[in-house]
């Protein structure tokens, strides 16, 4: 059902004249007729009774008035919600993230958020970083934090803060603390991240700019988290790289070991991305803006000693 001709409908009842109604509207009466006249053909249903000059409605002339003017009361309130929206930071902000961000780096910088603008609420999702990037893609996203770059076209990444991997052994793991070789480290046992992991893809990087290939590493056990890949390491399972972000409270507990791979130099960095086709409100808008902010310092840990 069109809206000028519900709108037409509406002015005609009103004023009960064609001519009157058009005067309001800007719209010449046989404008006007055209609508009423469209719009009874499309319902079916004489709306109004043409007494020469008088304009009677009829019944469902009336039934339909009732509803009509319920239809434009929700939509004054609709848009005087999103105008709300659109100068108020608050309502709820769907927040992807990888598990490093999502238990390492975003808890204590979410929390000043909150505190800040406590109007606000967080519904965050975790997963690896393909998954959450592929969430942003949809459009189930509004934010997301991940530890790779996407390659998408409407993926627009902006960089938060670097972030330094390292590989960690239980300090019972056979030759923990003795210096190796980087062929002899390769050749233990190795606890691996799933695929779609943003720390997967750098370590990746890191071995493939040493001329070594992860797949010829000896994987003893594949995780789909960072707390799984750091218990298994914990209980000697075999080597693992991490984040020194999600490392740093189990090495300082003395529960893990940095164990040192000669020549590989581990590096990365956690983005926030947004979907460049959608519009952001303020509450998601504002997040993004903190969120750009406020990462960089969280993520200075200090170093540990490697052994």
């Amino acid at each position: 059902m069109d809206f000028r001709r519900l709108e037409a409908f509406c002015r005609v009842y009103e004023r009960l004249s064609f001519s009157r109604a058009g005067e309001d509207l800007f719209l010449s009466q046989p404008t006007i007729s055209a609508h009423i006249q469209t719009l009874e053909k499309e319902l079916g249903a004489r709306l109004f009774d043409r007494m020469g000059r008088t304009v009677l409605p009829t019944p469902a002339g009336k039934a339909l008035y009732a509803r009509a003017t319920e239809i434009f009361r929700l939509v004054d309130l609709a848009k005087a919600e999103v105008h709300g929206l659109m100068h108020r930071v608050t309502g709820e902000v769907t927040l992807g993230a990888s598990t490093i961000p999502a238990g390492s780096l975003l808890p204590e910088v979410l929390a000043a958020f909150l505190q800040a603008y406590p109007d606000v609420s967080i519904r965050m999702r975790t997963g690896d970083s393909a998954a959450v990037i592929q969430a942003v893609d949809r459009g189930e996203c509004m934010l997301g934090v991940v530890g790779a770059r996407p390659e998408l076209p409407d993926i627009t990444a902006t960089l938060l803060c670097h972030d330094e991997l390292v590989c960690v052994a239980s300090p019972f793991f056979p030759r923990a603390g003795i210096a190796l070789s980087l062929e002899e480290r390769l050749a233990q046992p190795w606890i691996m991240r799933e695929p779609g992991s943003g720390t997967r893809q750098a370590m990746e990087q890191a071995l493939s700019r040493v001329g070594k290939d992860v797949r010829e590493l000896r994987q003893a056990i594949e995780v789909a988290s960072t707390q799984a890949l750091l218990s298994c390491a914990a209980a000697g399972i075999g080597l693992a790289v991490t984040s020194r972000l999600a490392a740093r409270p189990w090495l300082a507990r003395g529960e893990l070991v940095e164990v040192a791979l000669p020549a590989v130099r581990m590096e990365r960095e956690f983005w926030c991305i947004t979907h460049s086709q959608r519009v952001l409100f303020p509450a998601a808008r504002t997040c993004h803006e903190f969120l750009v902010s406020h990462c960089a310092p969280a993520a200075l840990p200090n170093k540990e000693t490697q052994v």
